[in-house]
């Protein structure tokens, strides 16, 4: 008995509903191994940072805050201190005959912090800006220093990719803060970790990361554009 063959036509249709199902599927799947190496990157940093910020603290090179509105010498001293931790490659207005950040920094496009509402305007017009320290790692990721008068205690942003994109929180970009050993986590707010002075002023020995955000947040001390941004849970979950 002879065998029937697919019609040309039967043969287009399995091909385009092959199409629909690979168009479906295949975004999900790449998106997945993103997610999985944006989190093993942020997690490797976190841990450095941890680190580093433990051996300023053990070294005695810590310049405890005093005040709620921060110093920017004290904050810049920490942040200098922090960088010597690390193998780097690059600093930004940390050495004299250091360039701008925007060699440590790329804040030419993606997500940046819109800056401190002051009067009604922007002080800072995109955190980081250009002035402000940073250094990139032999791993090849960027740190910068957030000024003290945009958040009361040290803060540093981080980017485990360094000057390539995305450059998006929550992927890529995520936002630190250095507190005092009885902050924890729950404290952050909608004004981050200065909210609660117990976890400003004093000698900030730790460092924390913003709690997760599931959905879009957009303030001077909270970025997330492309919700989920899982900030802690990528770090406390395998």
């Amino acid at each position: 008995m002879k065998k029937s063959a697919f019609t040309l036509a039967e043969t287009l249709i399995v091909i385009a509903i092959i199409g629909i199902i690979a168009s479906i599927v295949t975004p999900m799947l790449f998106g997945s191994t993103n997610d999985a190496e944006y989190k093993a990157a942020y997690k490797k940093a976190y841990a450095d940072a941890s680190i580093a910020w433990m051996q300023v603290v053990t070294d005695r090179d810590l310049i405890g805050i005093t005040s709620v509105t921060g110093s920017m010498t004290s904050a810049e001293s920490n942040f200098i201190n922090f960088a010597n931790k690390f193998n780097v490659i690059k600093t930004c207005n940390i050495n004299t005959g250091d360039s701008s950040l925007s060699e440590c920094w790329d804040s030419s496009g993606g997500d940046i912090y819109e800056g401190f509402l002051y009067d009604g305007v922007h002080e800072h017009g995109g955190a980081p800006t250009s002035d402000w320290p940073g250094f990139i790692d032999n791993a090849g990721r960027s740190w910068a220093l957030m000024h003290p008068a945009f958040v009361a205690n040290d803060g540093i942003f981080l980017d485990t990719n360094g000057l390539k994109k995305p450059n998006k929180y929550g992927k890529d970009r995520f936002f630190l803060q250095t507190v005092t050993k009885n902050c924890n986590i729950g404290d952050y707010s909608v004004l981050g970790f200065a909210d609660d002075s117990s976890c400003v002023i004093g000698d900030q020995i730790k460092i924390l990361p913003q709690p997760d955000f599931n959905t879009v947040i957009n303030t001077a001390y909270s970025r997330c554009m492309s919700p989920p941004c899982y900030n802690t849970s990528w770090i406390t979950n395998r």
